[in-house]
C-alpha cells in the first residue's frame, strides 16, 4: 500500500510525458521507439556498436575495456536525456535505467556500478546527480551494487560544444577515488553515466579507479554520439 502511495506521489510530482511527441502518460510512446529503437546486436565487442553502424573502438579511451550503450544519441533521445538532466524529472531515470539493463548484462559479471559523480556545486543546483539516479535504478534492476567511490574534485566548465581535445582537458585529473570505497583489487566494475559523446569524462573516471588496479572496468551510458548522427 506504502509503495503504490509513492508511486502516485511520484507521477503526480513527476508526470510521464513521451520525449518524442509530448504524449502523456508514458516516457517514450511504443510509435516514437519504433522510430528510434534500441541499439540492436550483433554489437562489436569493444565499443558496442552495431553492425549498421562503424565500429568506434578506435574513439574508445584505452582505459575502458568494454562500452555499451542503450540508444544512439538521435531522434528523440536527446530531448529524453536533456529533460532528465535539465527539466526536473528524475523519476524519468527509471525508464532510462529499465533500457539500460541489457547493456549492463552485456558487460558480464560485475562487483559494482560506479556512477560517473557531478560535482557538489552542480548537484545543489540541479537538486541530484542523473548519474547516481540511473546508478540506484540499475542496481535495483539487477541486483548489482552500486558504490560511489569517485568524486569530482574540481568544478569543469560543460563538455557541450567542445571537441574531442578540450573534452579531455576540461576533465583532466577532475575525479579522484574515495578513501576506502569497500571495493577490493582485481574487481570488475562498470561505470554509469547519461551519455558518452568522447568518452572523455569516461576515461579520466576510469584512470582515477586505477589504484584499486580492476580486473575490468566497463561503461554503460544510456546513449552514445555518433559522428554524422548526433545532432548538432
Amino acid at each position: 500500500m506504502i509503495g503504490r502511495l509513492a508511486q502516485w506521489i511520484v507521477e503526480a510530482v513527476y508526470p510521464s510525458v513521451c520525449a518524442g511527441c509530448g504524449r502523456r502518460g508514458v516516457w517514450v510512446c511504443d510509435r516514437c521507439l519504433a522510430l528510434q529503437g534500441p541499439i540492436a546486436e550483433p554489437l562489436c565487442d569493444g565499443c558496442g556498436m552495431p553492425a549498421s553502424l562503424p565500429c568506434m573502438c578506435r574513439d574508445l579511451p584505452v582505459e575502458i575495456d568494454r562500452f555499451r550503450a542503450a540508444f544512439v544519441y538521435d531522434a528523440w533521445v536527446p530531448v529524453a536525456i536533456h529533460r532528465f538532466k535539465y527539466r526536473d524529472e528524475p523519476a524519468r531515470g527509471r525508464s532510462l535505467a529499465a533500457a539500460m539493463q541489457p547493456a549492463i548484462h552485456s558487460l558480464g559479471r560485475l562487483d559494482a556500478l560506479v556512477p560517473v559523480s557531478l560535482h557538489s556545486k552542480r548537484r545543489s543546483e540541479r537538486g541530484y546527480d542523473q548519474a547516481h539516479v540511473l546508478a540506484e535504478e540499475l542496481g535495483r534492476l539487477t541486483g548489482v551494487p552500486v558504490v560511489s567511490c569517485l568524486e569530482r574534485t574540481r568544478y569543469t566548465v560543460p563538455q557541450v560544444g567542445h571537441g574531442h581535445v578540450d573534452r579531455r582537458e576540461n576533465v583532466r585529473g577532475a575525479f579522484a577515488l574515495r578513501g576506502d570505497c569497500g571495493l577490493r583489487a582485481a574487481c570488475r566494475v562498470a561505470l554509469i553515466d547519461d551519455v558518452r559523446t568522447t568518452g572523455a569524462t569516461l576515461g579520466e573516471c576510469a584512470t582515477a579507479l586505477a589504484p584499486l588496479k580492476p580486473a575490468f572496468i566497463g561503461a554503460a551510458t544510456y546513449a552514445a554520439a555518433v559522428p554524422g548522427l548526433t545532432p548538432g
